[in-house]
């Protein structure tokens, strides 16, 4: 599993836009984020999707008040692919 976590923040830190690709079938997404006492996360099902593919998400995000934020995107056999956290000015 491959993730490009480049575009994991846009210009306006309002909406990560990461891109996936995959092997075998994608279960959930996750973007996780912390504003410094506690940790969210948001939960993206992607059950389904198949075999071999991509996929570019948009994640509408508000970084008021948020520490730092990633991306993380889990298979059907238990493998992940994450970014590191970026933190948030």
């Amino acid at each position: 599993m491959g993730l490009f976590s480049r575009a994991l923040l846009g210009h306006s830190c309002q909406a990560p836009k990461p891109e996936a690709e995959w092997t075998f079938p994608p279960e959930f997404a996750e973007l996780v984020w912390s504003d410094g006492s506690k940790v969210e996360r948001q939960m993206i099902d992607l059950k389904g999707m198949g075999p071999f593919g991509s996929r570019k998400f948009r994640l509408p995000f508000d970084t008021t008040g948020k520490k730092w934020v990633r991306f993380a995107v889990w298979d059907s056999a238990g493998n992940g692919a994450f970014t590191q956290p970026v933190h948030l000015k």
